[in-house]
């Protein structure tokens, strides 16, 4: 389990976690709690908290060929966990499990928002909301302006995206969580 809104999805559809269910692994603190309040066992956390590392601590600890997975998800994930147990031999089962959709807008309630103000820190959680937050801001005409504006993002996934879409970072998170990404961004803002 990658992420809140994937226990939440895998939670709704079970009544409670089997006897004898499979091992969980999880990404993130967030993601850790979610599955601990729910009760299931949590066999796998790595330190580094992204899909990279889970690989990499699933591969060091011989827990990947011949072994099948169940990975829900959202529809626009990354595919770096999938080919990496494929290609280490493993069986995945790929699940949407969620999708992140931008909400309606109004240009020009987006425009008279954002326009001409002075913005000191974007923060961001994930690619995907920088992309949809980067287009709402183009419809209204602001996308150059918005590029401008520094960013405080919660890791490197999210920071290589901002950073391909042309926003200056300004502040990454020290671990992938709200907290950290509101430290990273006092800090920035702040100094310390």
């Amino acid at each position: 389990l990658t992420s809140v809104n994937g226990v939440q999805a895998v939670a709704e559809r079970l009544a409670a976690w089997p006897a004898a269910g499979p091992k969980v692994a999880v990404v993130g603190r967030a993601t850790a709690r979610a599955v601990a309040r729910l009760g299931w066992p949590i066999h796998a956390r790595p330190e580094r908290q992204n899909a990279e590392g889970l690989l990499a601590w699933l591969a060091a600890h011989g827990e990947v060929a011949g072994r099948r997975f169940l990975f829900p998800r959202a529809a626009a994930g990354r595919e770096v966990l999938v080919e990496g147990i494929r290609e280490q031999g493993g069986e995945v089962e790929l699940v949407v499990a969620y999708r992140a959709v931008a909400v309606p807008h109004d240009p020009e309630e987006v425009r008279a928002t954002f326009s001409g103000r002075r913005i000191d820190l974007v923060t961001y959680t994930s690619g995907a909301c920088a992309r949809h937050f980067l287009d709402r801001l183009a419809e209204a005409g602001l996308g150059e302006e918005a590029r401008t504006w520094p960013a405080a993002v919660i890791g490197p996934v999210t920071r290589a995206a901002c950073e391909a879409l042309g926003i200056p970072v300004a502040a990454e998170a020290a671990s992938p969580d709200p907290k950290a990404l509101l430290e990273a961004a006092a800090a920035y803002l702040w100094g310390g």
